[in-house]
């Protein structure tokens, strides 16, 4: 992934910020953000920690029953 950004890109395409949790080598944001780059329709940003971050809540709040 490129590390610089073209600031004169913002007036062409529009920006799509991709983001995670499980860090910036994560297969499925590195597939993502080749999917956006290659449409060559967006700018695209990347914001991922360098390693993966696991978050842990015992709130029972966080529980969604899905049927």
């Amino acid at each position: 992934m490129a590390n610089s950004i073209d600031v004169n890109a913002s007036d062409q395409f529009p920006t799509i910020l991709v983001t995670n949790d499980d860090g910036i080598d994560a297969p499925g944001l590195r597939s993502l953000v080749r999917v956006l780059v290659s449409a060559n329709r967006y700018r695209v940003l990347v914001c991922a920690p360098g390693s993966r971050i696991v978050l842990r809540s015992d709130r029972r709040s966080d529980l969604l029953d899905v049927e």
